[in-house]
């Protein structure tokens, strides 16, 4: 059994967030695809809503959705993509996001460092992508 690393646990990431932090990031590519639809006009209305009557306004409250909408996915996308450019140098910054979001393997990769250091930059970038998102719930 894998034991939880030392170093999430001195930034004060339990395991429970780190699989929350995990799963965040493996729904990367999901954000992007409802961004791209919403943006091309392809909107799913919800059906419902709650709170009191309104007179209905199709056209104001879909670009209300889509407002909300996409504007908590982009800014889940940007705390993704940032937290992997700060984590790692640029040459291997795109093989931590691929490898977080998609679940690639070190060998899948063959990023330009050694397997340590790459762990040790995916690492990093859970305990930068934590700070971001904990920023993003507080503002």
């Amino acid at each position: 059994m894998r034991k939880h690393p030392k170093q999430l646990s001195d930034e004060g990431i339990s395991a429970a967030r780190y699989a929350e932090l995990k799963n965040v990031c493996r729904q990367y590519q999901e954000y992007k695809r409802k961004i791209r639809r919403i943006q091309a006009g392809i909107v799913n209305r919800p059906e419902r809503s709650g709170g009191a009557w309104k007179r209905p306004d199709p056209t104001g409250n879909t670009a209300v959705y889509i407002n909300d909408l996409t504007g908590w996915m982009a800014a889940r996308v940007k705390a993704i993509e940032q937290s992997a450019a700060r984590s790692a140098p640029h040459a291997v910054a795109g093989a931590v996001l691929r490898s977080v979001t998609e679940g690639l393997s070190y060998d899948v990769l063959c990023p330009p460092c050694g397997k340590r250091q790459f762990f040790a930059y995916r690492l990093l970038f859970y305990i930068l992508l934590d700070v971001e998102l904990k920023d993003l719930e507080k503002g």
